[in-house]
């Protein structure tokens, strides 16, 4: 009961998004062209084990930073090459990044309220939940700028948390 009371919100927040984001996430295709680009792009890491060696059609591919494939990837190890697994990371992350801006909206306005609502306001965006359910790139990124941001937030209170500010 005091967790519930303490963290009912972001609780909330949890359940509500990882049932719109993950319900049927890999009920369609890989629909549209570029999550079976990075689909395609991460099966090969994973074929290969060469976690910093990135290819499309037998070139080196370094249009986009490789930790987004490296996810995908380590994703299609641990559930096979399939539609769910490319999508995987996006949507876990999709539910990080709503955690964090839950915390960062409550640091920055001392508010749980302002969290609550900062939250569910970016989650109900029609785009984000289509690019959360998505094996796009996107809310990978989101994530760790989002991360970013809380990081330097706390860097504020304890100097420590520089490293994992340099590191997200």
């Amino acid at each position: 009961m005091k967790l519930l009371k303490k963290h009912g919100p972001l609780l909330v927040l949890v359940a509500f998004f990882s049932i719109l984001i993950f319900y049927r996430i890999d009920w369609l295709t890989l629909a549209n062209w570029d999550e079976a680009w990075y689909g395609g792009i991460a099966r090969g890491i994973a074929q290969t084990g060469n976690f910093m060696k990135m290819d499309w059609r037998g070139e080196t591919y370094y249009h986009h930073p490789p930790l987004g494939f490296i996810l995908i990837a380590l994703s299609i190890k641990i559930f096979g090459n399939n539609e769910f697994a490319v999508r995987f990371p996006s949507a876990i992350l999709g539910v990080g990044a709503i955690i964090l801006i839950y915390f960062i909206g409550k640091r920055l306005f001392k508010s749980k309220l302002v969290g609550f609502a900062s939250a569910l306001v970016v989650g109900t965006s029609v785009w984000y939940l289509i690019r959360t359910r998505s094996g796009d790139l996107d809310s990978i990124f989101i994530f760790f700028y989002l991360l970013t941001i809380f990081f330097s937030l706390k860097v504020k209170e304890n100097f420590n948390w520089f490293i994992a500010t340099m590191i997200s």
